[in-house]
């Protein structure tokens, strides 16, 4: 079992993980705008990410049984991809409904 108690330094850098995550969230909400490739807007997440101290959570992860490692920051879910989609040349076009993770 994993320790509920975080210590002080934890606290921290958790925190200092979410305000690194709100920076990316902010800016790419601000660049999804038709056009825009979901290439574009993981090769963004993954400098803001990188630039601000973070590593980018899912780049690399490898889960259980899983063949290869994930190759992106972002999942990226266009319309009717529920969840977990792949950032691909897609290009945003108005009335999209994206959701980022």
């Amino acid at each position: 079992m994993s320790h509920l108690i975080k210590t002080t330094d934890e606290i921290e850098r958790i925190r200092e993980s979410g305000r690194i995550l709100a920076k990316a969230l902010r800016r790419l909400r601000s660049v999804a705008v038709p056009g825009v490739s979901l290439m574009d807007l993981d090769s963004l997440a993954k400098r803001i990410i990188t630039e601000n101290g973070g590593t980018p959570a899912f780049l690399g992860y490898r889960p259980e049984g899983a063949r290869t490692k994930y190759p992106f920051t972002l999942c990226a879910s266009v319309n009717n991809v529920i969840v977990h989609g792949r950032p691909s040349p897609y290009r945003l076009k108005s009335g999209d409904v994206l959701k980022l993770d």
